[in-house]
């Protein structure tokens, strides 16, 4: 579950600060680190930004389904998450649509856009949101 996704540092003197920001999951699963760098010099407070990125999926291996965790930077972003096989054939369309910032997540449960069961095997995900483009790898398993 979320736990948050605004970070407020209340009343720190003026400088550039670098903060590094991952997800923990349930499992003990984490996303990459990710840094976000910013210049404090007029205000009392500092709110990090939510970052778009593609952070991961959960379990992988996996067999039923897996969770594939994203997060959006700007409300009025068209996003667009995707899997493909191994030869980069699209195998099912996850996600197409307007979403808010924030995290979110997709859940594929081993089907193809016709909702038959594929094969065993890796499969890769992949995010598009403007100029942000990012593909992992998962595997399943029966």
């Amino acid at each position: 579950s979320t736990i948050d996704t605004l970070y407020l540092d209340e009343n720190i003197p003026t400088g550039n600060y670098t903060y590094g920001v991952l997800t923990v999951f349930d499992g003990g699963f984490e996303s990459e680190l990710t840094e976000v760098s910013i210049d404090h010099t007029d205000v009392e407070n500092i709110i990090i930004p939510i970052v778009t990125a593609l952070i991961g999926n959960y379990p992988n291996p996996f067999n039923p389904e897996t969770t594939i965790s994203f997060s959006v930077a700007q409300t009025s972003s068209f996003v667009n998450v995707e899997i493909f096989n191994i030869k980069g054939q699209k195998v099912k369309q996850l996600v197409n649509e307007v979403l808010p910032a924030g995290r979110h997540i997709a859940v594929w449960n081993g089907t193809d856009d016709n909702n038959k069961a594929v094969s065993s095997g890796i499969y890769f995900y992949q995010m598009k949101n403007g100029d942000y483009k990012n593909s992992r790898k998962m595997l399943l398993l029966k």
